[in-house]
């Protein structure tokens, strides 16, 4: 699902579960490792039946919306959606809105309470309309936001964009990682896959930096002295060499589109569809998005060129300057440096079956660190490993840092091996520090290799990092505010 679906405390009706990582075939050795995320493959589940035309959304989290105040203003948190309809409840308003008041009458007295000058969350939580508030009252105010949630087929069909065309896998092209490929046949001209737009207008965001302890503050701070490269991020923003304005796309796996110089099937353009794309912003210059406007309001399309094939990858062209960026990245590419024994956390936890060392037999490398999947309340209670699917104990289940192996145990057939090991209840991730327990009777499918903190195949240091150029023939000429 991606960044697609929206969060409602109420609604929530879908969930996100945990990706998997690996490189596809991408090694150490290869230019492009360290050019595309790891990451993929994360599964969506609905909670719930979900009706057809429904729509979907999941838990921010209420810091989302805190952070955001000024901009969103009071959006109704979980609790506050509990005390609307205690509200509405506990106050006469069937008899109010529904039998004494005239049809008029109810609408303003309605319109005055939801305008009420002191704003709150649980204010928030009630119908907007006269109309809707009279439902809420027989049906609750939950019936009626999914109600009011749900699209007609008929008009999915005539103003949706199809998602499914494309659907990722292993790349033909050699380094790139992973690719987007055709799903079904696509005629020529037809669209392929829109790609809503997020904008950042300062690329300078994207430069990382070296960090420096603050005295004042007692944390560390942004050195701006010294940069240390650039955010994966920038791999899959749109740019423009006259402008600092970048692009992300979002929601639609558009992000697997692999560069072709040579003979690309697909082109970028402007979506013409006022419901999904702003047209007056490509008229606004760059401090315009440098304001309130937090939302995204463009949408490129990506259409085809010629008809493609069910099964066949889908290229585009990122422009010459991103060709001869990459080009001299591949001819002054120096792999990194590791051991001849290196292996990576993807590779150890396949190797289920094999025996773990004892910190005594030695460690697995400076850049892999192990966690432990345990109830820690339990566990700590008599030493000994335990774990649970009851689900009053899933707060207590967690992943806790391996801090060593003490010893490996094997029963007499050599077929079940635990592990005494001493595992840090971390009070901060940051410092890795925390209390330590020494925990027995750990199975090896309870314990997981994991890439320490910016040392995965992201954080290489010369990884390769450029923006996709958009064609000269459709970037606005306000956006330009690099030209001289």
């Amino acid at each position: 699902m991606g960044a697609a679906p929206n969060c409602h405390f109420r609604l929530k009706n879908a969930e996100e579960d945990y990706c998997e990582y690996d490189t596809a075939g991408v090694t150490l050795t290869d230019p492009g490792i360290g050019a595309f995320t790891p990451y993929h493959n994360r599964p969506s589940y609905a909670l719930e039946h979900v009706r057809p035309g429904q729509e979907l959304f999941v838990d921010y989290g209420t810091h989302w919306f805190k952070a955001r105040e000024d901009y969103l203003g009071l959006v109704p948190l979980k609790d506050d959606y509990r005390t609307g309809q205690k509200f509405l409840d506990g106050v006469k308003f069937r008899s109010l809105l529904v039998e004494t008041l005239p049809e008029n009458a109810a609408s303003d007295f309605w319109d005055m309470l939801i305008d009420f000058p002191y704003k709150s969350r649980s204010l928030s939580s009630l119908p907007k309309t006269v109309s809707s508030a009279k439902r809420a009252i027989d049906v609750g105010i939950k019936q009626v936001e999914v109600e009011e949630s749900i699209r007609p087929i008929w008009y999915l069909e005539k103003h949706g964009k199809c998602l499914d065309n494309i659907k990722p896998g292993t790349s033909t092209i050699p380094h790139a990682g992973r690719g987007a490929f055709a799903s079904r046949f696509i005629s020529k001209g037809s669209m392929v896959a829109p790609a809503p737009l997020l904008h950042f207008p300062d690329r300078d965001s994207l430069i990382m930096y070296a960090e420096i302890y603050d005295k004042q503050t007692k944390k560390d701070v942004r050195d701006y002295s010294k940069p240390i490269g650039k955010q994966l991020l920038l791999n899959y923003c749109f740019g423009h060499k006259s402008s600092t304005l970048l692009l992300c796309p979002y929601g639609s796996g558009t992000w697997f589109i692999n560069h072709n110089g040579e003979s690309p099937n697909v082109k970028i353009i402007w979506s013409q569809d006022p419901n999904y794309h702003n047209s007056t912003w490509l008229q606004e210059e760059v401090t315009f998005f440098e304001g309130d406007v937090w939302n995204g309001g463009m949408l490129f399309e990506y259409i085809a060129l010629r008809d493609i094939q069910k099964g066949e990858e889908i290229t585009f062209d990122y422009g010459q300057e991103w060709e001869d960026a990459w080009k001299k990245h591949v001819e002054n590419w120096i792999p990194p440096e590791v051991s001849s024994d290196y292996l990576s956390p993807r590779e150890l936890n396949s190797y289920v079956g094999t025996p773990l060392k004892t910190h005594e037999e030695g460690n697995y490398g400076d850049k892999v660190e192990m966690w432990c999947v345990m109830d820690i309340v339990k566990a700590a209670e008599n030493g000994t490993w335990y774990d649970s699917e009851d689900d009053t104990l899933k707060k207590n289940k967690n992943e806790f840092l391996i801090q060593r192996i003490l010893e490996r145990f094997e029963d007499e057939d050599g077929s079940e091996i635990t592990y005494t090991v001493e595992v840090m209840k971390m009070i901060s991730k940051r410092s890795k520090s925390g209390k330590k327990f020494t925990i027995s009777g750990v199975p090896r499918e309870a314990i997981s290799f994991y890439f320490k903190n910016y040392e995965s195949e992201l954080h290489i240091d010369n990884a390769f990092r450029h923006e996709i150029m958009i064609p000269d023939e459709i970037f606005p000429l306000a956006w330009r505010n690099l030209e001289v």
